[in-house]
């Protein structure tokens, strides 16, 4: 920037630093980054204002936003030193004026703007052209229109384009929007549709692949590479539809198994309608293992007509050993299995991968006649996987398996993993609500702080709950012996809640009405 721009003493360092920390969320720098802007005059120089209106041509919208939202500005106009928009002012200064609350600022601001030729103005007239004034998005409409139609490069359509969906949400936001999309769809707008599908922003890409895809434009190779590779989960799926039904057209096989190699479910699913309908079986019989559940539910659901004994297909893999045993399978023959299938769910619960011994207790929790809680509670106390002692507890919960309360009590012993402990505390906690507070005060001192703090969140849900009990026997005793190191370890008025929850007052409160006087 020129030196000859007089900038205040607290200015960002440069233009560009400070439009990039406005627009991060900084509500001083959208301030500063203001000041900076009103402090460039119009005699700046040709070099400086060059450089100044391509840093904000290549501004992202949130960055006027920002701006918008500073309520610094507030302050400049009700003492007066921001002066009303005039034809000498610089563009830069024009635009934030523009921004004003003060709609006398602002109108006078966005017909100036109105008259320029930057490019870098359209995105502050698209702001305007959401403006609750009607007066002033007017204006701020007619000069983007006018701009729209003499747009041979379409440089004015990619300016907006990013504002429009920045503002759509608006009350008034919805003209802009629609005037680009429409826009989008001419044949002239190609290069800029072309420009946004390499937009960082989502919502721009978004809009490119449904232009594209609604005219017909978009290759099948375009549609794969988008499906497999764009981070956006929407335009994953819906080019993988749109591949989908061109990989079909031209009888692709190609196409769509490259669509089952993506790692998102959704397009793998609409790869597998594609292979369904050109007639691969195979590679849709391959996807019943798959490692989505939605995928080996929508292999299934094709393949269903044809007749095909599910059961029998994973228990046929399943009892080839080796690598053909994996989670997937497992949970493929849980979604379709049947309480034949318990022997083999328990002989793969000592499986030495732990995502198939997850998955053989759920299907023990789902079709095992009886549970052996003996059997599960020494996966509890002695499994290496946190996530199989997660299901072990899951499983002896949902099924009302009784189980030695000494054992359990045992499992809360500090020696023991922390995975142990918590399983051995929800354990507990579904016995009633006594047990779950007893198991949540000898848990509050535990050393190991991931513990003491889930037994903390535990016993403030219980008492906002307004669960009130009445321990006995081995509940009131252990609560009794642990709740004077609650009284220290809680928050005083938790403490206090969680004694009157089971009946057990402070003892230096009275237990009746008028105890204290007599």
């Amino acid at each position: 920037m020129s030196p000859n721009v007089s900038l205040p003493d607290h200015a960002c360092p440069s233009l560009q630093s400070a439009v990039h920390r406005a627009t991060a969320g900084a509500k001083k720098d959208a301030d500063a980054a203001g000041r900076l802007l009103l402090a460039i005059p119009a005699d700046a120089g040709d070099a400086a204002t060059a450089e100044a209106e391509a840093v904000l041509a290549a501004a992202d919208p949130r960055f006027w936003v920002a701006l918008e939202s500073a309520r610094d500005w507030l302050y400049w106009e009700s003492d007066g030193r921001l002066g009303a928009p005039v034809g000498s002012d610089s563009l830069p200064a024009l635009m934030v004026k523009a921004l004003m609350a003060d709609g006398r600022l602002r109108e006078p601001a966005v017909r100036l703007l109105a008259e320029a030729e930057s490019v870098a103005a359209l995105p502050v007239l698209g702001l305007r052209a959401a403006d609750w004034v009607p007066i002033v998005r007017d204006v701020a409409r007619g000069a983007i229109l006018r701009r729209l139609e003499d747009d041979p490069d379409g440089a004015a359509l990619a300016a907006l384009a990013p504002m429009a969906f920045l503002v759509a949400g608006r009350q008034q936001g919805g003209w802009l929007l629609d005037e680009v999309t429409r826009r989008l769809r001419e044949p002239a707008a190609g290069p800029v549709v072309s420009q946004l599908l390499g937009s960082s922003d989502a919502e721009l890409r978004r809009a490119a692949y449904q232009v594209l895809t609604e005219l017909g434009k978009l290759t099948l190779e375009q549609a794969i590479q988008a499906a497999v590779r764009d981070r956006d989960i929407v335009i994953r799926s819906r080019t993988a539809a749109y591949a989908g039904r061109l990989a079909v057209e031209t009888d692709s096989l190609t196409a769509a198994r490259q669509l089952l190699a993506s790692r998102t479910p959704l397009v793998r699913a609409e790869a597998l309608q594609a292979l369904n309908r050109l007639g691969d079986l195979d590679a849709v019989r391959s996807a019943l293992v798959d490692r989505s559940s939605l995928v080996r539910g929508t292999a299934r659901f094709y393949l269903r007509p044809h007749g095909v004994d599910f059961p029998a297909v994973y228990r046929l893999r399943l009892g080839e050993g080796g690598d053909a045993v994996t989670p997937y399978t497992v949970a493929g023959l849980v979604e379709v299995g049947s309480a034949d299938d318990t022997e083999l769910f328990w002989s793969l619960v000592r499986h030495p991968i732990a995502r198939v011994r997850v998955e053989a207790l759920r299907g023990l929790q789902a079709f095992a006649p009886a549970i052996n809680g003996d059997d599960l509670l020494a996966l509890v106390a002695g499994d290496p996987s946190a996530a199989v002692v997660r299901q072990a507890a899951a499983t002896i919960i949902a099924r009302d398996v009784v189980l030695d309360t000494d054992r359990l009590l045992d499992l809360l012993d500090s020696a023991r993993p922390v995975s142990v402990r918590l399983a051995a505390h929800r354990l507990l906690a579904a016995r009633d609500t006594a047990w779950r507070l007893a198991a949540d005060v000898m848990l509050l001192a535990d050393a190991e702080p991931v513990v003491a703090a889930y037994a903390r969140h535990d016993v403030n849900v219980a008492v906002k709950q307004q669960m009130y009990v009445r321990p006995s026997g081995r509940t009131a005793e252990l609560l009794a012996a642990h709740l004077p190191a609650a009284d220290r370890l809680l928050p005083p008025v938790v403490a206090r809640n969680l004694r009157i929850a089971v009946g057990m007052r402070l003892p230096s409160e009275p237990t009746e009405p008028g105890a204290a006087d007599g």
